[in-house]
């Protein structure tokens, strides 16, 4: 719980930093519009994001995932180059966490043989990814209107540790087990983004691996769909 707190921190300082205003334009005519030297419709164009989303089926070799608990919070920024009203392109940094919350089941015991409560699986990872963007308004002024993103992006998971919490009768303990000898650190995803303006709605797959196919533990969901707010 602590290291959501130390990563939701940044969002909202980066939430803060800068929310500024937009003017939409109902009708754009080009003779008439002035001339912008930045904005989200110029050549370059550099913003923030926050997401929030949760873990989907399918749950493959019946990993016992408890959907709706299993969520996925990122922040970071991106930059687009636009190529013509239609299509532009970019690359984003992440920062990226994801949890795996398990069903409980009573031979579930932790390391230290207790009947555990909750067991979970954290995975802190940083994520680096290219996008091709597609707008659906190209007479939209200097707004991002309605697009459409597709990428791919490639990640180091930095952390990756199973939590269990369980009842000693003494009261609630916490074991956290890390440096896990089956697990894959370098991740693959590709993505989509259905937008409008500062809002958008995103799903993924993940293309690789979380765990050793030796581990004898089951695949982990590959896939997971939110809301994208963009800052700027």
């Amino acid at each position: 719980m602590k290291k959501i707190k130390i990563l939701l921190f940044p969002l909202l300082f980066l939430t803060s930093f800068y929310c500024g205003g937009q003017t939409v334009l109902l009708k754009y005519e080009e003779a008439t519009e002035p001339l912008y030297d930045k904005g989200p419709n110029q050549k370059k164009f550099v913003q923030g994001f926050i997401k929030f989303g949760f873990v989907t089926p399918p749950d493959k070799d019946n990993a016992k995932i408890i959907y709706g608990k299993s969520v996925n919070i990122g922040f970071g920024l991106k930059k687009k180059f636009k190529v013509s009203p239609i299509y532009s392109l970019g690359w984003q940094l992440e920062f990226d966490y994801m949890v795996y919350k398990f069903k409980n089941e009573p031979a579930n015991t932790a390391p230290v043989g207790a009947e555990i409560d909750i067991r979970r699986f954290d995975v802190y990872s940083i994520r680096i990814g290219w996008f091709n963007r597609f707008n659906f308004d190209h007479h939209r002024g200097n707004f991002l209107g309605t697009y459409l993103d597709l990428g791919i992006d490639g990640a180091f998971a930095y952390t990756m540790k199973e939590v269990y919490k369980y009842d000693t009768g003494y009261g609630k303990a916490v074991t956290k087990v890390d440096n896990l000898d089956y697990i894959n650190s370098f991740q693959s995803e590709v993505f989509a983004k259905l937008g409008y303006s500062r809002i958008s709605f995103w799903a993924k797959y993940r293309l690789t691996d979380l765990l050793e196919k030796d581990s004898g533990k089951p695949e982990l969901p590959r896939i997971s769909a939110g809301i994208e707010l963009g800052i700027y």
